[in-house]
């Protein structure tokens, strides 16, 4: 049974680091959302190799492997929460952006962990039997397992709903976006049966059924995205359809244009609004109690732009005001004051507005 188990994980390990290198050369191809996704099968791929060496009846020091498997789980969430960032609203978002208290919650995680790498050794068990431990620490190591297991186990839901927000609000995103939910989806659930299967002390087949319902998911899954993303990258891509054609057959009349578009420009005039940088199309609409594809046709059709060139160019104004009220100010200040998630981000829409970085803005005189 080991053998087959080795096998699932070898081929799960192989097929990460293949894909990874597509993912790789996309980012560098400017597809957005590769970068961070890297780094998703990166932790997918290393997280294999411990189940790998965990599986062979051979290979020593499996309390080692347990305890970086356990650990890289409480990483695998908050990267995925980064490659939707990535994908549907700035490019390479910062470490930063997952807060304080998911590091607090990944070193707490990792502090309970300690114990059981304590307990390592040489052998091809998981205890040591020249050397076992006393019951007292024995508790020790299973409550620390447990500290991390309960904060993997309420970590993932919380990215998950936060991932699906997202992608609600962006009804264009691409699909390839919900398997990487379903990877992580997978793996919190076999993650939480394995340790129902520890605590029963079920048959060992368990093990092999969650092996391959595992690797089977993530081969399936990576499959689609890599299928999916093989076009992605090319240099000509169709052209978009003209907005007159594309809005054919809407029966949205004058008056409720006048009174989309008077709601908009007082929105985004509101600074609590506009400086919001989880701000999307759907949010907006909510707030300003309309359509979502009703302000997407009004802000096309007759402000001539789309949602994210139209809330820049709000940013972008108050960024102005800012840079000439407030010298003192840096620019990264004034671009997260702003609404902007990143000082990159910020200097490509201000360049893009304005011909010139924010820099160069201030030191013309302009701010």
């Amino acid at each position: 049974m080991n053998g087959v188990e080795t096998s699932l994980y070898s081929a799960a390990f192989a097929l990460c680091v293949f894909s990874a290198g597509l993912m790789r050369s996309k980012a560098e191809a400017r597809v957005r959302g590769m970068t961070c996704f890297t780094a998703f099968l990166t932790i997918e791929a290393l997280s294999f190799v411990c189940e790998l060496l965990m599986a062979h009846p051979a290979t020593p020091l499996k309390n080692l492997w347990l305890g970086l498997r356990m650990g890289l789980s409480l990483l695998l969430a908050p990267c995925l929460w980064l490659v939707i960032r990535e994908s549907v609203e700035i490019p390479r978002p910062r470490l930063g952006a997952l807060g304080r208290w998911h590091w607090v919650a990944v070193a707490a995680g990792v502090a309970g962990l300690i114990p059981l790498w304590s307990a390592a050794h040489f052998g091809p068990d998981y205890a040591n039997p020249r050397l076992p431990v006393s019951w007292l620490y024995s508790k020790v190591i299973h409550s620390g397992m447990l500290l991390c297991i309960g904060i993997f186990a309420v970590q993932v839901p919380w990215y998950l709903r936060r991932c699906q927000r997202i992608l609600a609000g962006r009804p264009g995103a691409s699909r390839w976006l919900q398997w990487p939910l379903v990877l992580v989806l997978t793996s919190w659930l076999l993650g939480l049966l394995r340790t129902v299967q520890c605590i029963s002390h079920a048959p060992r087949e368990f093990s092999l059924l969650f092996a391959t319902i595992d690797v089977s998911v993530t081969v399936g899954a990576l499959y689609l995205i890599v299928r999916r993303n093989a076009g992605e990258a090319l240099p000509e891509q169709p052209a978009p359809a003209p907005v007159a054609e594309k809005y054919a057959r809407s029966n949205l009349d004058a008056a409720t244009v006048a009174r989309i578009r008077r709601k908009l420009e007082q929105a985004l005039a509101t600074p609590e609004i506009s400086r919001d940088s989880l701000l999307n199309l759907r949010s907006l609409s909510r707030t300003i109690g309309e359509k979502a594809h009703y302000v997407s046709q009004v802000i096309n059709q007759e402000l001539g732009t789309n949602f994210y060139e139209l809330v820049n160019r709000e940013r972008i104004a108050q960024a102005k005001q800012r840079l000439a009220a407030a010298p003192d100010e840096t620019v990264l200040e004034i671009a997260l004051a702003v609404g902007f998630n990143a000082k990159s981000t910020f200097n490509t829409a201000f360049r893009k507005e304005t011909g010139m970085t924010p820099r160069e803005y201030r030191a013309a005189g302009r701010g």
